[in-house]
């Protein structure tokens, strides 16, 4: 028996998927606009905060939280019953 060791590097694979131009010239808004999913955008990020928040505070009661909560009811409703129109100005 050998008493060598071998040194390994061991990269981790990383993906990138981008699911919408990233320049900040409206571009990214209006893919979502026009691909119908600007609410459940909104759902997922907010999502993402209440999840968050959740771990910071000492109560599911806290003022804060439930209003993070009730918007993301909310913005699930929106996304899966209306759709944003341009209006004409």
């Amino acid at each position: 028996m050998s008493d060598a060791s071998a040194t390994y590097c061991i990269l981790p694979v990383t993906w990138v998927v981008q699911d919408a131009p990233q320049a900040d010239d409206g571009l990214r808004l209006a893919f979502h606009l026009k691909s119908g999913d600007y609410f459940g955008v909104l759902a997922a990020a907010l999502g993402f905060v209440e999840e968050r928040l959740r771990g910071c505070v000492e109560s599911e009661h806290d003022p804060e939280l439930q209003l993070v909560k009730r918007m993301h009811t909310d913005l699930v409703r929106l996304h899966k019953g209306y759709r944003i129109e341009k209006r004409d100005q």
